[in-house]
């Protein structure tokens, strides 16, 4: 008989959407602000670049996603986007983070070990609780099978493959500012409103991940979070993010 297959996916046609959503929104932000500053002024154009860049990087956070799917497998964990899949060992999962927005949507951003550092995918879907507690569950499981968990960890800023596609991200985004300043002939405009639209757009999505953190279980079972000089501090609250997984590593 073949061993159950948790899986966590966007399905809805609201999840599914999220790309062109969220690239919707990132057009008019490195646009609108140049097209309307000949009319209406550099002030107002600052305004709005500045209020498209949070509402940009508000759509980073919550409604971007980098997998489509996320499969927990016997021996790997499978991320799918959608041009390509990754496996990744059990062994290499470091912590599997939750959250659950408005309207019923389930947030889940894994955190992995690559060859660059660290990296986590991010995936949501509406009104899939109980396909997400068991499918972190079965994770859990699979990774204690891989060996006895005692530490979690976290990507941050200092990892490439978090670092590397904001920072390759910006660039693209102040490229599509200056041909939008040169078909308008007003270049130097355009890039100070995409710069001040991009910098705003990208501190928002580099926030979750500026500490680097790594929370440890001692032998008495006690979470402990690991000092920048490696110094073991009791936790006093176990982040709630990452409650469900350290619940189902200590689970016997």
């Amino acid at each position: 008989m073949l061993a159950p297959r948790y899986a966590f996916s966007a399905r809805t046609a609201a999840a599914r959407s999220s790309v062109a959503a969220t690239s919707l929104v990132r057009a008019a932000t490195y646009s609108v602000p140049t097209l309307v500053s000949a009319g209406q002024g550099q002030g107002f154009a600052l305004v709005l670049a500045l209020f498209l860049g949070a509402l940009d990087g508000w759509f980073r956070l919550r409604v971007a996603r980098t997998a489509r799917s996320l499969v927990a497998e016997t021996d790997a964990l499978v991320i799918s986007s959608a041009f390509a899949s990754t496996r990744i060992p059990w062994s290499s999962v470091l912590a599997v983070e939750v959250w659950q927005r408005l309207n019923a949507v389930d947030y889940v951003a894994l955190h992995y070990r690559a060859p660059n550092g660290n990296s986590v995918a991010t995936c949501w879907e509406q009104g899939s609780r109980e396909e997400l507690l068991l499918f972190v569950r079965h994770c859990a499981e699979l990774a204690q099978v891989a060996g006895l968990r005692r530490t979690v960890a976290f990507a941050h800023l200092g990892d490439r493959d978090v670092y590397a596609p904001l920072f390759g991200r910006l660039l693209v985004d102040l490229a599509v500012a200056l041909l939008v300043g040169v078909l308008c002939e007003i270049t130097g405009r355009a890039i100070g409103l995409g710069a001040a639209a991009g910098f705003l757009s990208t501190a928002m999505a580099a926030a979750p991940y500026r500490y680097r953190e790594e929370l440890v279980r001692s032998d008495d079972g006690v979470w402990r979070r690991r000092a920048k000089n490696g110094e073991l501090t009791p936790l006093r609250v176990i982040p709630r993010s990452v409650g469900l997984w350290i619940r189902a590593l200590s689970e016997p």
